[in-house]
Order: C-alpha cells, then sequence, then structure tokens
C-alpha cells in the first residue's frame, strides 16, 4: 500500500530532479497523469483527454493525424527510467507508465542490487582490536643476541610499555568513535533453494533445522505457509489448502505449532494456530486491519515462555497500527503501544529472548523503537534510529543485548544489515555494502537467512550465511546523534 502523502512527495523529487527540471510540458504531463490516477479518475486518462489538458488542443482533436501525446507520452518514460537510474536509485517508491496507455503504475520498491557476493569475504568487518592467537611455534631466536638482550633488559621494557600506552591511546579513541562488528562468514552467501521466485517471512523452527515461509508464484501471486527442512535440499510442503493469501509464520517455543496470518478481507486479518503433528487449525481470532503492503505484512511474534502472541491491529479505519499483545490461555488482548495520530503505527516486531521486551518499527518508513512489555502506559517506547529512511526486518542477537535490522542507512541506497545495541547509541554496519537484503532470521546454530532482491529479474531469494557476532561493549555505544532517550512523540 502506497499513501497519498508518500506519493506526493516522491512526484514532487521526480519533478524537481535534472531529468524534468528543463521540461515543463513533461511536467505537466507526469503530473497530470498521476493525479487523476490517485483521484480514482484512471478512466478518464486517454489520449484525447490529455491533449486538451495538458497540450491545449480543442474539443475535435484527431489522434490519427497529431501524434504530440504518443510522443510525449514516450519521452517521458524515457525520463522516468533516466530517473530511476541516477538520483532515483534509492527512492522507495517508483512511479512508470507502461507502454500502451497512460495510467501510472505506482509501486512501493526495494533499490535493486547486485546478486554477486563472491566479495564478502574480502569485505568482512574484523574487529581492530581483536587478536587472534597464533598456532605457530615461536620463531628461533639468534643466541648472540638473546644473549645480548639478557645482558641489557630494559630494552625489552621500553618497547612493553609503548605498546601498553599505544592500546590504552586506541580504547580511548575508539569508545568515541563508531564500534565495529566482528563478523565471521563461513562461506560466502548461498541462495536458500525453495523452487520459489517470491519468499517472505523466513523463519527458522527453535532448533534450526526446519524453515517455515511465505511464497507466491509471482509478485501478484498469493501466499501461503510452507515448511521446508534447513538443508535446503527438501521440496517445501505447503500447511494448509486455504485460498485466502497467508503469511508471517512463527514458530511455538516448544517447535509443536506454527501460527500465521490469513487475511480474510481488506479491513480484517485472522491469526491461526497449527498442530503439526496432527494438523489441526485453531483461529486465535479476527483483528481489525486497512494497512497491507505487498513486502510488509503485519506484525507477528511468539513470545519465548509460549504465553503470548504479538501483532499490530486498528482500533478503526483511520487510526495508527499499534501493537497488542494476546493471552493465550484466556484470549485477552493488551494493547502494548500507543502511537501518535500522526503515525502509520507499528507494524513488524519482534519479542527480546528473554521476554521482557519487544523491538518495532515505528512508521510508514521507520524507526526503530523499544518498549517493555508492560506496554507504553508504564514509560514511553524508546526510540533507538533517527535517520528516517527505513525498517525493514528486525531480529535479536548478542544473546538479547543488540537488535539486528535491515536498513537504507548509505548513499548507495541499498539496503543493508545494521546492529545497535538495546541500550541505544550508534548503529554498526554488518556485512560489504550494497548487500541489498531486507527481512533477517537468525537460528539457534548460527546461521543467518536474508532476503535479497535480484537484479533484472526482479526475484525474491532467500540468502543463507553462517556468521558470528560480537556483543558490544557499554563504552563502545555513545554519540551526540543516537542517544538513549525517551520521547512522548514519533513520528
Amino acid at each position: 500500500m502506497v499513501h497519498q502523502a508518500e506519493i506526493e512527495a516522491q512526484l514532487r523529487r521526480i519533478l524537481d530532479s535534472a531529468s524534468f527540471a528543463a521540461s515543463a510540458r513533461s511536467q505537466q504531463f507526469l503530473r497530470f497523469c498521476v493525479t487523476l490516477a490517485t483521484e480514482g479518475r484512471s478512466e478518464e486518462l486517454k489520449e484525447t483527454t490529455i491533449a486538451i489538458a495538458v497540450f491545449q488542443r480543442s474539443a475535435d482533436y484527431d489522434p490519427k493525424s497529431d501524434p504530440i501525446v504518443r510522443v510525449h507520452a514516450r519521452r517521458v518514460r524515457d525520463k522516468l527510467q533516466e530517473y530511476y537510474k541516477s538520483g532515483g536509485t534509492a527512492d522507495a517508491i517508483r512511479i512508470e507508465i507502461p507502454k500502451g496507455g497512460y495510467v501510472p503504475r505506482i509501486e512501493r520498491i526495494l533499490p535493486l542490487r547486485k546478486s554477486d557476493f563472491s566479495d564478502w569475504r574480502g569485505e568482512e568487518m574484523i574487529d581492530p582490536l581483536a587478536v587472534e592467537k597464533s598456532t605457530e611455534p615461536p620463531a628461533m631466536v639468534d643466541e648472540t643476541l638473546s644473549a645480548f638482550l639478557r645482558r641489557r633488559p630494559w630494552l625489552l621494557v621500553a618497547p612493553a610499555m609503548m605498546l601498553m600506552a599505544l592500546i590504552a591511546v586506541l580504547l580511548l579513541q575508539n569508545s568515541h568513535n563508531e564500534p565495529h562488528s566482528q563478523v565471521m562468514a563461513a562461506a560466502i552467501p548461498k541462495p536458500f533453494e525453495t523452487g520459489f521466485h517470491h519468499v517472505y517471512d523466513p523463519a527458522w523452527s527453535k532448533d534450526g533445522t526446519q524453515l517455515a515461509f511465505a511464497a507466491a508464484e509471482s509478485a501478484q501471486g498469493t501466499p501461503h505457509i510452507y515448511l521446508q527442512q534447513a538443508a535446503g535440499n527438501g521440496v517445501p510442503s505447503r500447511l494448509t489448502r486455504e485460498e485466502l493469501a497467508e503469511v508471517r509464520p512463527v514458530w511455538s517455543p516448544d517447535g509443536k505449532e506454527i501460527a500465521f496470518i490469513r487475511n480474510r478481507d481488506s479491513a480484517h486479518f485472522e491469526i491461526v494456530r497449527m498442530d503439526l503433528h496432527s494438523g489441526v487449525l485453531r483461529s486465535v481470532g479476527d483483528f481489525p486491519s486497512n494497512w497491507y503492503a505487498a513486502e510488509l505484512h503485519y506484525a507477528l511474534d511468539w513470545s519465548p515462555d509460549g504465553r503470548y502472541l504479538l501483532t499490530s491491529e486498528q482500533s478503526f479505519a483511520e487510526a495508527p497500527m499499534h501493537m497488542v499483545l494476546i493471552d493465550l490461555s484466556t484470549g485477552e488482548r493488551r494493547t502494548l503501544t500507543t502511537p501518535p495520530s500522526s503515525s502509520l503505527g507499528d507494524l513488524e516486531g519482534k519479542f527480546s529472548p528473554d521476554g521482557q521486551w519487544v523491538a518495532f518499527h515505528r512508521g510508514g518508513l521507520g524507526e526503530l523503537y523499544l518498549v517493555s512489555i508492560r506496554g507504553e502506559q508504564s514509560g514511553p517506547a524508546t526510540r533507538l534510529t533517527f535517520d528516517g529512511i527505513g525498517v525493514r526486518g528486525i531480529a535479536w542477537c548478542d544473546q538479547g543485548q543488540s537488535i539486528l535490522y535491515s536498513s537504507r542507512r548509505e548513499t548507495s541506497g541499498a539496503y543493508g544489515l545494521w546492529k545497535i545495541s538495546m541500550h541505544g547509541g550508534v548503529s554498526e554496519r554488518i556485512g560489504p555494502y550494497e548487500f541489498d537484503v531486507v527481512d533477517p532470521a537468525i537460528s539457534s546454530t548460527g546461521s543467518i537467512l536474508l532476503r535479497h532482491r535480484e537484479d533484472v529479474t526482479i526475484w525474491w531469494n532467500i540468502l543463507s550465511i553462517r556468521m558470528s557476532f560480537r556483543a558490544p561493549s557499554r563504552c563502545r555505544t555513545r554519540s551526540t546523534s543516537h542517544r538513549n532517550i525517551r520521547p512522548t512523540d514519533a513520528i
């Protein structure tokens, strides 16, 4: 779903760009088409209508003798293509006018980036303070030199003192700089073969042996829930035969059940639990929501103690989405977050490993927030990021001390992996630049799955990587621009 405010902002960016700035007529053409489409008047976008409104042709305009609309439509298509290849590569909203008509296609996208990750090893980030112990035997010291040093021990002491002073300076300097992640990749990322071109919401089983995900045959296809062995060499099995769209699978802590979201209609979705042994389905309940985006599904997560499900809903059509906790023993729903009315609301959400916190995404593109399971009634959520450039996918790491998320924080416009302490501070880049991925999912065995959008084909693949993380120290999360604050207002 692309909101009107986002469309208007994107249109302004396009019209102000170098591709369109020098052509007032191309600006008028594009603005006219987008305006009528967003006003629900797409049926009026015909060659005659555009000729009269944009090019001041008379009511008896004959498109056969005057091809000005078709000629200018080609120019506008070329300019749009030029814009998205240059200044618009990082834009989240894409506006196109498909050939054969004049009704614009407006969709939310992720930047298209590389599909070759052979350079992962070359771009690993290694902690500059980490020292590996050598397994090689010490080199033999010349006996004459050894005897010389024994007679002058101060020659050994002085370098040692200088080395200690240098390490102290590095530690002090590092406490004020952006921290570094120690990332160890066991191999170059490889696609996790599912047999589908469009895969969403990957989720590991508790023991890391199985993967649940939503998949569709095409970008416009209806997604359903599938299970597959983590080895990636089996055939995915579909969980249900329901024809409605099903997304966001999550595992119960004991691995015996999967819960998922089933879209009932444009204003409601249902949460369903499935017993994997018996195949029995149980409805947790219906939830009101008018929000739906192809790439960003409603929140759903299962608490580590198995007592609660976390989701997001709307109180009424114009209200922002808010998080709720569902008590599985009683069915009681408790409001967890209270976003401001100006916000689109609270979307993705994940329990911390100890079940005491929820990391979530607030706003359209979104910022990362943290709230206690006691809810915002006991204190406002803590805002962790301040970039305004998007959050797509949340996972906990470092034994629950850090949060891994996807964001478009680099000038390249690609969505990359970032990590931040739950206590706030500076976000750390994880992995190479231009590593265009969203929706990280970390297994108990140390593997991470990432959704990657291929170039050219525009397919969603899942990549599998073996990684390890080092927890950040408190002294390395200080920042003047990223502080641990609790705002009373939000985006």
